[in-house]
């Protein structure tokens, strides 16, 4: 037999090899996210926020005599974490295109949806880090003010506290990588999402204030709203759970959905 016949009559080694495990695209997807330039300076400057937000707290809290508690504290975490984590859930997604890695990306593993699902896993195992982050930090500036002030800390946050902390960074962090599948660039995603996060419930407020229609229509669209009970760590009511579900569905499920339905129809040559 002839070395073309043979080979003619051979499988490909290609459609014979077995599929990737999720699990190993799962943490291709987490070290792509954080193994960039570009992530490994995301890290560092969350890391440095988060700590000046907390050495800030601390020492007003010993300067002007202000009693802080562990829930103060969280505050201060999820203000510094709110700001640069969400990047990451950007660039998840938004720099295969920009970087023009989907093309090797999408060769190498031709179903989008695990890929998308490997994506999503890895966003999901970046809020529970951040909380980790947070609530390392919180403790720890909880209890350098007890330390440097001499009074006994306040630890007054519980499991549902920490869930709520939770749920707040992933629907943040599946609202940033929802807008990078959607736009499939780094710069737009990063623009629209810091206008999504600090303009848009602002003018909630505005609007609540000076329509008085609008102030009943506010807690059913003001994401803003709904996502603030949860870091004051409150028991929601079920009217507040159904708010929360609400506008979740509108401002990150919806285009969440259209993000990854455009990954899974977008040209890989585009």
């Amino acid at each position: 037999m002839s070395a073309a016949n043979s080979w003619a009559a051979s499988p490909s080694a290609v459609s014979g090899s077995a599929r990737t495990p999720l699990s190993r695209l799962i943490a291709v997807e987490a070290r792509k996210t954080v193994d960039t330039r570009a992530g490994f300076w995301l890290l560092v400057a969350t890391v440095l926020g988060t700590t000046v937000i907390i050495g800030i707290q601390v020492a007003v809290g010993v300067a002007a005599d202000i009693e802080l508690t562990m829930a103060d504290f969280m505050l201060g975490a999820n203000a510094g974490l709110g700001i640069f984590v969400p990047v990451l859930g950007v660039l998840a997604v938004s720099s295969e295109w920009t970087q023009r890695t989907h093309l090797t990306t999408f060769v190498l593993e031709p179903d989008r949806a695990r890929v998308l699902v490997a994506k999503l896993a890895s966003v999901a195992g970046m809020a529970v880090a951040a909380v980790g982050i947070g609530v390392a930090s919180a403790a720890a500036g909880n209890a350098l003010l007890a330390a440097a002030a001499d009074t006994t800390a306040v630890w007054d946050v519980d499991a549902g506290h920490v869930a709520g902390f939770l749920v707040l960074h992933l629907i943040g962090l599946l609202t940033a990588f929802a807008l990078g599948a959607l736009f499939q660039s780094t710069p737009v995603a990063i623009v629209i999402y810091l206008l999504w996060s600090l303009v848009l419930p602002p003018l909630f407020f505005v609007a609540a204030s000076v329509f008085s229609w609008f102030e009943g229509v506010q807690p059913w669209i003001d994401y803003g709203l709904a996502q603030g009970w949860l870091s004051e760590g409150v028991d929601l009511t079920s009217r507040q759970v159904f708010q929360l579900l609400a506008t979740t569905a509108e401002w990150t499920l919806l285009p969440l959905a259209l993000g990854c339905w455009r990954v899974l129809r977008s040209d890989i040559a585009g």
